[in-house]
Parts: structure tokens; sequence; C-alpha cells
């Protein structure tokens, strides 16, 4: 055949993909608290909190911050009504960090928290997450025929920008200076109100 033949898409299809989405990050959430099961046979109800508190940081942590990566990336499917072949793999590319997560949070579950390494594995697992959903908004924004009425999605540029940031700043910050740890990804919680300051910033007019 001379013609070439055109890639066939439908909104079956587009469901599909969500619904395969939702379905890893489901699993990769259950595999979070697997290892909470394990220490609740191990140990006595008096020893549980003070045996199992890393574990269970690494689980809380890790389930928050999984949580509102799915928001997002929730939040990003209903602005579009179809979808191609890049953001199929873009899409991949996000539930493969995503299912690598239950190991990170394990490794900081049996780990010392005072190695750098392994507060930089942890992390920096979390920041490829953030990566990999930033890919998908590009994916999304290079594709116009993913658009509803060909009308470009409503994606925050700024929010993504500032969401990279405060995420590498989590990861330096994290990964080394040892007192803080962790803590360091409370700075998530600062993305939406610092995207707010420079949105504001940019509508005042100027003086």
């Amino acid at each position: 055949m001379s013609e070439q033949r055109r890639e066939r898409r439908t909104e079956r299809g587009l469901d599909r993909l969500v619904a395969f989405s939702d379905g890893v990050v489901a699993i990769a959430i259950t595999l979070l608290v697997l290892p909470l099961l394990d220490v609740a046979d191990d140990v006595s109800s008096s020893d549980v909190w003070s045996d199992a508190w890393p574990r269970m940081q690494g689980f809380a942590i890790t389930f928050a911050v999984v949580a509102s990566f799915w928001v997002v990336h929730h939040r990003l499917f209903e602005l579009i009504d179809d979808y191609n072949g890049r953001l199929v793999w873009a899409n991949m590319l996000w539930l493969a960090t995503i299912a690598f997560l239950p190991f990170s949070s394990e490794v900081v579950g049996t780990g010392d928290l005072d190695d750098m390494t392994v507060r930089a594995l942890y992390i920096g697992s979390l920041v490829a997450c953030s990566v990999a959903l930033a890919v998908i908004d590009v994916a999304i924004l290079r594709s116009p025929d993913t658009w509803p009425d060909g009308e470009r999605p409503d994606i925050d540029v700024t929010a993504v920008v500032v969401r990279l940031g405060v995420m590498a700043a989590a990861f330096v910050i994290g990964t080394f200076v040892a007192p803080i740890g962790l803590w360091a990804l409370l700075l998530l919680f600062l993305a939406r109100p610092i995207t707010g300051w420079i949105e504001r910033g940019r509508s005042e007019p100027a003086t």
C-alpha cells in the first residue's frame, strides 16, 4: 500500500490508558504497606512504634507524595480527549518511576537514614517521578491532536517549573544536610504558594 496507515485511536483507548495508570498507582500504594505487616508480626505492641517508625515514616511520606502526583496526573488527563504514541510513552515513563517507589521506600525503612546514599536514592526516585510528570505536560502541549476542539489545554507552565525547582531543592537539602533528611520533602507544600506569588507578581501593573 502506498498510503501511510494512520493509527486508529478511540475514546475506549484513552479510557484504557487512564485505567491502566490508575491500576499501577493503586498497586504501588498497596505495596507500600506490606513491609509494615511484616513488622507487625515480629514485634510486640509496646515496641511496634519504635521498631516500625522508619518504615512508617517512609510509608507516610511516599503515600502523600504519590497521592499528590496522582492528583496532578488526573487533572492532566481531564484536559485532553485523545491520545497519541508520544503521550503513551511519556505516561509509561511516569508509571515506571511510580512502580519503583515501593523499593526506594523499603530502602528507607530498612536502611540507615544517616547514610547519604539512602537519602539520595529515596528523594531522587521522587524527583524522577516529578520529572516524568513534567514530560507528560510537554507531551500534551506538543500534541494538538489530543486537545479538545483544538484548543490548547490550560496547563500552568509556571507551576510545572516551580514543582521541579522545589523537588530539586528538596533533593539537595535532603541529601546533603543529614539533620533535615527526608523532612526536606515538606518543601513540596511550598510549590503552590510560590506559584501563586509568581503569578500575582506578573499580574500586578508595573509602577
